[in-house]
């Protein structure tokens, strides 16, 4: 392989303690990189940083991260293969999104393994080679931190799907789209076991939406909930408490902040839900907060 990484980090490649041996590992591009052979990242973190990176074949082995900030894509060509073992961490924006797609006419294999995950926001996945399109094997995972949010999905195969899970995970979708349907594609999304769920909520294009979907176990649900209404905030001795009314068809609840209201919004995984509040430590740092209604498929 033309990249290989070989020790461990954290996703803001700071120091980490590994075995009692301090380590930093990290190669942050700083313009594009084309590989005509594999690229590896079997330790540690490959950042694209807003780049291109080009391959045949890409793998990130079980401690490998690859992290995509805004502005990176993934390129293959030669209907090359990702496989994910690590973590590939896809952050775009709005107006900076992100990328996976394949050269020209080319297609490509893209495969969350057993142990892998895979966080995007505002990324767009295209050009898949194989039946299931963006592919959750058993074991794989969705990062609960990053989410599937505001991504989008085409250009499969004919008498394919778009993204395909066959793991236990609970999966929250948020603001999917799903474009006309060009290559013949048969599915959007694709539920193949009896057990977790997928929840898409806000999705939006002419092939959203459960005509289009394949779920035989009935573990699928798309759905448009409305938003809390009445939020309050307020602040408890140490702690800042949210409130708000109930909303109908909701199973449960995410919080979402950011220190401004004009960026990304990520999910808050510092404070504890309780029905329709919400409770966490007051910081010295002024934070936005954003209340979702979600809708979780039964066990």
């Amino acid at each position: 392989p033309i990249v290989k990484i070989t020790k461990s980090t954290t996703r803001n490649s700071a120091d980490l303690t590994r075995d009692g041996e301090r380590t930093t590992a990290s190669l942050i591009l700083d313009s594009y990189l084309s590989s005509s052979t594999e690229i590896l990242v079997d330790m540690g973190i490959l950042n694209v940083n807003g780049n291109s990176l080009e391959t045949t074949t890409l793998t990130i082995n079980p401690m490998g991260t690859l992290l995509m900030p805004e502005g990176s894509e993934v390129v293959m060509f030669d209907n090359g293969t990702i496989n994910c073992h690590g973590e590939i961490i896809s952050t775009g924006t709005e107006i900076n999104p992100n990328a996976f797609y394949a050269i020209g006419t080319d297609n490509f294999d893209f495969r969350i393994k057993n142990g892998g995950l895979l966080g995007a926001q505002w990324t767009s996945f295209s050009q898949f080679d194989t039946y299931y399109g963006l592919y959750f094997e058993t074991g794989s995972e969705v990062d609960t931190e990053t989410g599937l949010m505001n991504c989008s999905f085409y250009n499969g195969v004919s008498n394919g799907s778009l993204i395909a899970f066959n793991n236990t995970q609970d999966v929250q979708i948020v603001n999917a789209i799903f474009p006309d349907n060009t290559n013949g594609e048969i599915y959007n999304v694709r539920k193949m076991n009896d057990a977790g769920s997928v929840t898409l909520t806000e999705s939006t294009g002419n092939f959203s939406g459960e005509t289009h979907e394949y779920d035989p176990y009935n573990r699928i649900e798309w759905g448009t909930l409305e938003a809390p209404q009445n939020v309050t905030v307020e602040v408890i001795g140490n702690n800042i408490r949210l409130q708000w009314n109930s909303v109908t068809g909701a199973t449960s609840y995410k919080v979402f902040s950011a220190l401004t209201p004009d960026v990304e919004f990520t999910e808050d995984l510092s404070g504890v839900l309780n029905g329709t509040e919400w409770t966490t430590t007051l910081s010295d740092n002024r934070r936005f907060y954003r209340i979702v209604a979600v809708k979780n498929v039964a066990p």
